[in-house]
């Protein structure tokens, strides 16, 4: 708490017909001693350097701002002792009526009820500093280490590292994999990022990688992980497993950008994934035409997973069942069993991959499939026939646009249906449709089936940070997002439950290229 305090008012900023030499004399008769020094400044903007000059000469560990808005100034404001502000601007002359509600007029003497709210608030800003305590920190060595990590080198991740250099920080960007450029580079184009957000665009990958590549504020390190974090934000040690054995760095942040993995082919299994070649995912088509291997002539877009969806939830329940009626029988038979001992428990990493993950991922793949399909398009001239089957067609923002130009293109057909089969027969595809917006049901003879993909967070198969810490190695709550590295901060929602430790790009939501 401050024991000798300055007060200074700022003239120019307070106005209403106050009288701010009468308010300062107020506050040396009522507080004495403690606020050792009372000044009134026509602009208090210009007193910076006497202010300074106050604090050394009378010992004052507390600074007193009476007039300026602390949104506007406080930046401006940076004394080496307790400061505070008491904005008498708005909170008391631009915000004041009277008993009829009437504002105050311009020229007129303040009225006495605005005297008494101004000397209240000066009084409680005084009283504030009294009684109030800074946070007893505990200071960084050297003001502790300005070095971010980013793990991931895929395109959030090279994008990151990137705008952290630029920002004047040291870079160590850690990828699992020799390459860098994650998924991205088996995307062949990106989503329309800008004006007039109608068409798409290239993803750059190659130029992020050359930028990264030639940015001397960044260490690569590739085919690497973390192998431990230990310390505190601003001071953490992290041990880094490398091809040439284990690396320790000091950092001060870290940013989380470790992706995303397909979903599981077992899941898509009820729509036909995995019994013929035919029918493949938007990841792997996506990876067919960097390639120059789709040859297909009519190509199905199915965004409707509602057939592998209740069929994997029926198997989850029965299995469920079956294990729960195993579990009663078990302990009917068997002995009590002896309570376990106290102890520190072992680690378990939990596998969260789960249908639900098709979908979280509903706007990535409704993006997606008809990026893909335009691709196909463009590159057979429009011989080629796609069409995108939906049950629900989320087009968040600007891609409306995207969509609208889509609605037009010669060679591609959407319509809402559901998809109530998919097989083969007489060496074509076969998807069956119902509830169409052609008002009829349907069979749709394709070449090839492409399915959607689910985005599994690295975070929900693997504990990429292996945290040093009493509640484990992996991120908290999990479990609540499906293995999201998402938070429920609503103020910083981009920080997790690990302080200093950031998350963003698909780890954290399913998100568009």
């Amino acid at each position: 708490m401050a024991t000798k305090i300055g007060v200074y008012f700022d003239a120019s900023n307070i106005g209403g017909g106050l009288d701010v030499e009468a308010l300062a004399a107020g506050v040396t008769a009522k507080w004495g001693s403690f606020t050792a020094v009372v000044k009134v400044f026509p602009v208090l903007a210009d007193k910076y350097d006497e202010i300074s000059a106050d604090i050394e000469a009378q010992q004052l560990d507390g600074v007193l701002m009476c007039g300026a808005s602390p949104r506007a100034d406080s930046v401006s404001y940076r004394f080496p002792v307790y400061t505070e502000t008491v904005n008498l601007r708005e909170q008391c002359v631009l915000s004041f009526q009277d008993e009829k509600g009437n504002p105050l007029r311009a020229g007129q003497p303040a009225p006495a009820l605005l005297v008494q709210i101004a000397t209240d608030y000066i009084n409680m800003g005084v009283m504030k500093m009294q009684k109030g305590n800074l946070p007893d920190s505990a200071a960084l060595e050297n003001g502790g280490t300005k070095r971010v990590m980013v793990v991931g080198g895929g395109y959030t991740g090279l994008n990151a590292a990137l705008e952290a250099a630029r920002s004047g920080y040291e870079v160590v960007l850690v990828e699992k994999t020799g390459t860098l450029g994650g998924a991205a580079n088996n995307i062949p184009t990106g989503s329309p990022l800008h004006a007039p957000w109608e068409d798409k665009e290239p993803t750059n990958v190659a130029q992020l990688v050359s930028a990264v590549n030639a940015e001397r504020a960044i260490t690569v390190k590739l085919e690497t992980t973390v192998a431990k974090l230990a310390g505190q934000p601003g001071d953490y040690t992290c041990t880094l497993a490398t091809p040439k054995g284990e690396e320790e760095v000091q950092i001060g942040a870290a940013v989380v950008a470790t992706g995303w993995v397909p979903l599981d082919d077992k899941y898509l299994a009820p729509m036909g994934l995995g019994s013929t070649p035919k029918i493949v995912t938007a990841a792997e088509f996506g990876k067919m035409l960097v390639a120059g291997k789709v040859n297909a002539k009519r190509i199905a877009f199915v965004l409707d997973t509602t057939l592998a969806e209740e069929e994997i939830k029926k198997q989850v329940a029965e299995a469920e069942a079956a294990a729960k009626a195993a579990a009663e029988a078990a302990a009917a038979e068997a002995p009590a069993a002896p309570a376990e001992e106290e102890g520190e428990k072992v680690f378990i990493k939990e596998d969260l991959e789960c249908i639900d993950h098709l979908r979280y991922s509903n706007v990535v793949n409704s993006v997606g499939m008809l990026r893909l399909a335009n691709t196909v398009c463009e590159q057979t001239g429009d011989e080629a026939q796609c069409y995108v089957i939906y049950k629900h067609m989320t087009m968040p923002g600007i891609f409306e646009r995207f969509y609208k130009k889509m609605q037009d293109r010669l060679g591609l057909m959407l319509t809402k249906a559901d998809v109530t089969g998919i097989r083969e027969e007489g060496g074509q595809m076969v998807v069956s449709c119902a509830n169409t917006l052609l008002g009829m049901d349907f069979d749709l003879e394709c070449d090839m089936v492409v399915l959607p993909t689910g985005l599994v967070p690295v975070t929900a198969k693997e504990a990429v940070m292996q945290f040093q810490y009493r509640q484990g190695p992996d991120f908290p709550d999990l479990t609540l997002f499906d293995g999201y590295l998402d938070s429920n901060y609503i103020c910083f929602p981009y920080e997790t439950r690990r302080t200093g430790v950031y998350a963003a790009g698909c780890v954290r939501q399913p998100l568009t290229l």
